[in-house]
């Protein structure tokens, strides 16, 4: 069943998206190490590698180890990525996490 986008307009299916469409938040986030290295777990698993992710994971280790403040960017990058990897690991059913 279609449903309509509440931003875009446009129709379709939530079951071939990922699921319904969800209002998430990403300001309370802590950027952790563990979730840098499932983010650039995931950013690595495209080939070729894009500069411009792996520059954002840098950034991401350096908020983790407190040697840089988080922007809003650093926040919804990591958010998007984690949440999109995870869609990722679930569809494969011979994953493993680093």
């Amino acid at each position: 069943m279609q449903e309509k986008g509440a931003i875009s307009g446009r129709l379709f299916e939530p079951s071939k998206a990922g699921g319904k469409i969800l209002k998430l938040s990403y300001q309370e986030v802590k950027i952790t190490d563990r979730g840098v290295n499932l983010v650039e777990f995931h950013v690595r698993r495209f080939n070729p590698v894009g500069q411009a992710e792996l520059k954002m994971v840098e950034r991401l280790r350096k908020v983790a180890q407190g040697r840089l403040k988080p922007e809003m960017v650093d926040l919804r990058f990591y958010t998007h990525e984690l949440r999109e990897g995870s869609i990722s690991f679930m569809q494969v059913s011979n994953y493993t996490y680093p």
